[in-house]
């Protein structure tokens, strides 16, 4: 799980600093990589294309796949689409999407933090992917 925090300004102009969290079990993010074809290759061909559209779906899709938010106990990371819903209806989805396509690096990290680590040597992406 992956916490960022997000500086925004909501729809009264004020500016709010909140946590969220993130995170895909190793089943999710087997089933994500197989509906991308292989994300490594998806983006590396999406880059190589210059797709932004690919690469703003895929991190939308990935952004939305992996937001929820951890129970009390920690024992639980509840993830539904209220939850998606009310954070996608915000002003710090829309930033955290669009500075994940401004700075390529911050959008690598994220992706690299997200991937479950035992399965995070083999997927991580470098720059120049």
């Amino acid at each position: 799980m992956i916490k960022e925090t997000l500086t925004y300004k909501d729809y009264n102009g004020e500016e709010r600093t909140e946590d969220r969290y993130f995170h895909m079990t190793k089943i999710e993010w087997l089933r994500f990589d197989k509906k991308y074809g292989g994300m490594k290759e998806y983006i590396a061909k999406a880059i190589r294309d210059n797709d932004e559209y690919g690469i703003l779906n895929l991190l939308e899709d990935l952004v939305r796949t992996a937001y929820g938010e951890k129970s009390s106990d920690g024992v639980r990371f509840v993830k539904n689409q209220e939850l998606l819903d009310r954070f996608m209806q915000t002003e710090a989805y829309s930033d955290m999407i669009i500075g994940f396509l401004t700075d390529t690096e911050k959008g690598i990290a994220f992706f690299n933090r997200l991937a479950p680590a035992d399965l995070n040597e083999g997927d991580q992406i470098k720059q120049d992917s």
